[in-house]
């Protein structure tokens, strides 16, 4: 796992320097840290944390054949040692043991085609020299991120966002409408980001950059699987089956390995599968001092049943106070989810535990439809059997409550729209809200919706591959990456391995939630291998109780924030109507999420517009304040 930054400017406008572009993601490889300016105006700059062969040799940017192919890539290829056996087969010699010599070696026998091939989380940058062409490519989940900026003719990409900034040819022009993609949602979708010169690669996807100009090509997409109907011991059968061929591939490492333990069923059952693989299992999960969210005892169940190393810790509301600047400079994209605050203290103590890779149960969800919104709850179901009933009640409440109002509403489009009722459960602003409070944030049209449309069979499936492509990548994997990173820990995610999600996504809701049961395929494998108590518990994860910390000192803290003249001074807010609206207390108990939504936005632009830190050691937090 690694970081990387690069420029290509063929006609030399600039100056190549990516030395400052490069300090801002040090963190991302500690060990090892180089540039290297190649010919026709393209400059690659690496930094290296050490996974797979630990020598000099796996260093990066690496070439084959005097530099005329070049590469620089952050993640792993886990299947690196058959594709190597493979080619050495064909008469390739290798210098190294590191998965990079073997994409450099693999795209020499099959070009861009490659890709086919490879198992793993992978961003790469490739430069063929002879052909003079560059490969920008993203794994198939969007593991591993990679940004790029074109304007007039040059291109430059890396692993994060801020080592962007320092470009000469990127600016810090902020775009409306995806602040109001991320007041929606908590995140902004791809291919877009806050930054209206920064786009992010697609899932599945690569960028060719060519003398005829840039084309982007989708290798992959999960969509294309045919249905099968099999039996239930069988799908039980081939599910488990995948899963171990995918740990045994994840567990390839030269440093330990621990895993992410939260008291659910998806990091139960990798903990449990891990244990038959690794004769002594690292397990960490985090409890908050509110009980209410407190999974710790579940996750010692797991612990205690398979012996595991089991480390838990605390996390408070004043962690969220002072880790949320040093926390948002890290994340340099939008992120408004909660669960940053969890998993950036655990990843933090696992790094200083020794660990330098973790695994993770995210992707469970998606793939065997774990989310309360797929089916909507009991009384949702319920309501939602008479649509235009509830509609008309809805309607008659909405001067009373707007709030029950807008829950019925969503309720009612249950049965006929599920699409549109996942996409309504998940919005935090409304649009009538967003353009009161400011200019600019009308969408053009709903990513969501494209998707479940695009999806062939539509169905519980079309909401699911609607989740992989937008929330689990826009959302999850950059939380996952972040969090991971800052502290210098790879984070893997077994159940995103290809094989697995194919068979996963070509089964049928009789299969995988008959009766509108969530997860109850994989709830049924777990109990071969978790106590009952987990079995039955509430679906939590490592998620913030942020709600009941709003209503204390950490609501009167994000009062000040946006009641600042900084903040109401925005150029994209209406300052009447959002001074009136940050204003009024009642919004810190009803509204919370959109309060924690608009202080993620301001404290973002304190860090990454306003100022320009080259660490997190440099934010002095009254200067971010404001008090």
């Amino acid at each position: 796992m690694c970081g990387f930054v690069g420029l290509y400017d063929k006609e030399g406008k600039y100056n190549i320097s990516l030395e400052n572009s490069l300090k801002k993601i040090i963190h991302r490889g500690p060990d090892a840290q180089k540039i290297l300016k190649l010919q026709k105006g393209l400059a690659l700059g690496f930094v290296r944390l050490a996974i797979l062969d630990l020598t000099d040799a796996g260093e990066q940017p690496m070439s084959l054949e005097n530099q005329k192919v070049t590469i620089v890539f952050n993640g792993e290829i886990f299947n690196y040692k058959e594709l190597r056996e493979q080619l050495i087969q064909k008469g390739h010699m290798f210098h190294s043991k590191s998965d990079t010599e073997v994409l450099l070696h693999m795209y020499q026998e099959y070009g861009i085609n490659m890709l086919e091939q490879l198992e793993g989380m992978y961003a790469i940058a490739l430069a063929d020299q002879k052909k003079e062409e560059l490969y920008l490519i993203r794994d198939r989940f969007g593991i591993k991120p990679l940004y790029y900026a074109i304007q007039d003719g040059v291109v430059g990409f890396a692993s994060e966002i801020k080592a962007m900034l320092d470009m000469p040819h990127v600016t810090k022009n902020i775009s409306h409408e995806q602040i109001g993609d991320f007041l929606r949602y908590e995140y902004i979708h791809a291919p877009n980001t806050v930054f209206s010169d920064i786009k992010k690669i697609m899932p599945g996807n690569y960028i060719k950059i060519s003398a005829k100009g840039l084309e982007t090509i989708e290798y992959w997409d999960c969509r294309r699987q045919p249905q099968i109907f099999i039996s239930i011991e069988e799908a039980k059968k081939r599910i488990i089956e995948e899963l171990k061929n995918s740990l045994r591939l994840h567990l390839r490492s030269d440093v330990p390995i621990g895993v992410f333990l939260s008291g659910g069923i998806d990091s139960g059952v990798l903990a449990a599968l891990v244990s038959e693989e690794v004769s002594t299992v690292s397990t960490y999960t985090l409890r908050f001092e509110d009980n209410e969210f407190d999974e710790s005892n579940l996750a010692k169940l797991v612990s205690d049943k398979y012996s595991t190393n089991h480390h838990c810790y605390t996390v408070s509301a004043q962690d969220m106070k002072t880790l949320l600047p040093e926390m948002i400079w890290y994340c340099d994209e939008l992120l408004g989810d909660s669960g940053i605050l969890p998993n950036y203290i655990i990843n933090k103590l696992v790094a200083k535990d020794g660990i330098k890779v973790v695994l993770s149960g995210a992707g469970g969800d998606e793939l065997f439809a774990g989310y309360n919104y797929y089916f909507g709850n009991k009384k949702e179901q319920f309501i939602g059997t008479f649509p235009g009933l509830t509609n008309m009640a809805a309607a008659m409440i909405k001067k009373v409550s707007p709030l029950t109002s807008k829950k019925m509403k969503t309720a009612a489009l249950l049965k006929k729209y599920p699409e549109k009722h996942m996409i309504e459960s998940e919005q935090i602003f409304d649009e009538m809200l967003l353009d009161k409070l400011g200019n600019g944030f009308h969408m053009a049209f709903n990513i969501k919706e494209f998707y479940f449309n695009q999806f062939q069979q539509q169905g519980l499936n079309g909401l699911l591959y609607t989740d992989i492509k937008t929330y689990l990548t826009d959302d999850l994997m950059l939380l996952a990456d972040r969090t991971t990173m800052a502290h210098s820990v790879e984070g893997r995610i077994p159940f995103l391995y290809r094989p697995l999600v194919e068979l996963a996504m070509s089964l049928p809701e009789s299969i995988k939630a008959p009766k509108k049961q969530r997860k109850w395929l994989l709830r049924e494998i777990a109990k071969e291998y978790l106590p009952e108590e987990l079995l039955n518990a509430p679906k939590r994860g490592f998620c913030s109780p942020i709600l009941k910390w709003g209503k204390g000192d950490f609501g009167d803290y994000i009062y000040k924030i946006l009641n600042h003249e900084q903040s109401i001074s925005r150029e994209y807010w209406d300052a009447d109507a959002y001074r009136g609206f940050v204003s009024d207390k009642n919004n810190y108990v009803q509204n919370f999420p959109k309060m924690y939504l608009l202080l993620i936005l301001e404290l973002y632009m304190r860090v990454h517009v306003d100022n320009n830190f080259f660490s997190k050691d440099e934010i002095a937090l009254e200067k971010i304040y404001g008090y």
